[in-house]
């Protein structure tokens, strides 16, 4: 497996697809919508862009629950607009990559509507009783003439596709080598061949880890995707997979290209930006060092055989602003946009949109005060619709008017790293990373590739670090290097490269 050379250099934009622009005034945006605001993510130097499920479904899970994987929703356009969108972020050279859901349906589709009175048939999970557990599965009894209950991935309505269990106790589970698991894995490479050969780039693909039931070291999820891999790759060889599974050492073993650093508990994301006390917020009484034990052991054992990346958010989690304030922010930032990996930016998250506690809506729960229409001006409905009734309520505390013309917004910082990791050859998703130490516990310091050094002082100290031979091309909140010596306020950052005549050339 080749890594796509573009994924080196790609910052990705994820857009939800009906909160980002509404072109006909429904109060739902669309994928003509997307067309009209293209020159958004060509000022902000976005080169990527991740599109949440726009296929037919029934929308209790947001668009997650599918009922026509090669059929986009009404809602968004028609096939010919999504050929627009795919002509228009070519010319502005933009890969554009769609949402894969492969682990289950709606329970509406024409598959699972056949296996309800099929016993035969095993393309989802059954079990062989109207009566008894799940062996330990979320399931769904009494709903169909099957003599049965199904296995489901989430919600009642996304009943699990069959791909075998890896540990099997019972008759109803599968192997993976059962007829109803291989035409799944078809099925799956048909749909990724099927929009690929219409000019995508690539894949996100939800829930990646999860195909294979009771597969505790994933080997049989693994092989599953090679398998489905093998039958794409000979076709679209440039394509890029990238992984919902949250732990690089398997997905990119499974084939994946990249992986995301997902908001769990306990682990190094969430310690920065979402644990009670977030390391980038002022007085946290996390470290560096805390940060580093966490997250250095995955880039250590995949650095140099895919990415693992870092985002700012997504459509599952709160969003940034709602756990940093503006200063923390510009710093995280900073660290995202000059870290390895493909960065992520959550279509809002430049302008700080925040999370609002909203009633669900479409399955979304608490998630749903994150998946708000984009606020583009003070206008009606922040400039999302004209509509008054819009998919749901809009805001304007903040906008990307706004952001536009302040030259010290988040949105202008953004654009400016953006820039840099363009621009400086040594801040690409491969390139190396070593982290430098320093005597304050809070300063995180790290090189990248060409002797690229970046220092972020999220304490509430001022501190002074020597650093000789190098220039400043980047800096926030303040920090200096005057005779060789870096200094960096509380809350401040900077980017350095070595000089012309200091840096050994091969």
């Amino acid at each position: 497996m080749k890594t796509p050379e573009w994924l080196n250099t790609a910052v990705f934009y994820q857009i939800y697809p009906q909160s980002f622009y509404d072109s006909n005034g429904d109060g739902i945006g669309d994928l003509n919508g997307i067309t009209e605001k293209l020159d958004h993510l060509t000022y902000l130097g976005i080169n990527a862009i991740w599109l949440n499920p726009i296929y037919h479904s029934p929308f209790k899970d947001a668009g997650y629950d599918i009922t026509d994987h090669t059929r986009i929703a009404a809602r968004y356009g028609t096939e010919t607009d999504l050929t627009t969108l795919i002509d228009a972020c070519h010319q502005r050279n933009i890969k554009i990559t769609l949402d894969l859901v492969p682990g289950h349906t709606s329970e509406q589709h024409p598959w699972f509507i056949h296996s309800t009175t099929n016993p035969d048939c095993d393309r989802y999970i059954w079990t062989d009783h109207w009566f008894g557990d799940a062996d330990g599965l979320p399931y769904i009894a009494g709903e169909t003439p099957r003599n049965g209950n199904y296995i489901i991935n989430f919600f009642k309505c996304q009943p699990a596709l069959n791909y075998g269990f890896g540990r099997r106790r019972h008759a109803w589970q599968k192997p993976s080598t059962s007829q109803g698991a291989e035409t799944n894995r078809q099925a799956i490479a048909d749909i990724m061949k099927h929009w690929l050969d219409k000019g995508i780039d690539g894949f996100r693909v939800d829930m990646a880890d999860s195909l294979v039931k009771h597969d505790p070291d994933k080997k049989e999820t693994i092989r599953t995707w090679h398998n489905i891999f093998n039958r794409i790759r000979p076709h679209h060889p440039n394509a890029a997979y990238i992984a919902e599974w949250g732990n690089p050492a398997q997905s990119l073993k499974a084939g994946f290209h990249t992986d995301f650093y997902l908001d769990w508990p306990g682990n190094g994301y969430n310690l920065l930006v979402r644990d009670k006390h977030p390391y980038f917020a002022p007085n946290s009484p996390h470290t560096t060092q805390d940060f580093i034990n966490l997250y250095l052991p995955h880039y250590n054992a995949t650095r140099d055989k895919g990415h693992f990346s870092l985002i700012s958010g997504n459509h599952d989690t709160t969003r940034l602003a709602h756990h940093l304030d503006e200063t923390s922010q510009h710093l995280y930032y900073t660290f995202q946009l000059t870290m390895p990996g493909v960065p992520f930016i959550y279509y809002g998250d430049e302008i700080a949109m925040t999370w609002h506690n909203l009633p669900t809506h479409e399955g979304g729960y608490t998630r749903t005060g994150s998946r708000t229409p984009m606020q583009w001006t003070t206008n009606t409905n922040a400039g999302f619709s004209t509509n008054p009734n819009t998919y749901l309520p809009t805001y304007t505390n903040t906008n990307v008017e706004t952001h536009r013309n302040n030259p010290h917004s988040l949105l202008n910082h953004i654009r400016t790293l953006i820039h840099h990791r363009h621009t400086q050859p040594g801040l690409h998703a491969h390139q190396p990373l070593t982290f430098i130490p320093t005597p304050n516990p809070r300063i995180m310091a790290y090189r990248r590739g060409e002797g690229i050094e970046v220092y972020i002082n999220v304490s509430t100290q001022n501190t002074t670090l020597p650093s000789g031979g190098t220039t400043l091309i980047h800096t926030y909140g303040g920090a200096t290097l005057t005779d060789n010596q870096l200094t960096l306020p509380p809350m401040s950052a900077a980017i350095l490269k070595p000089t012309q005549e200091s840096y050994p050339h091969k």
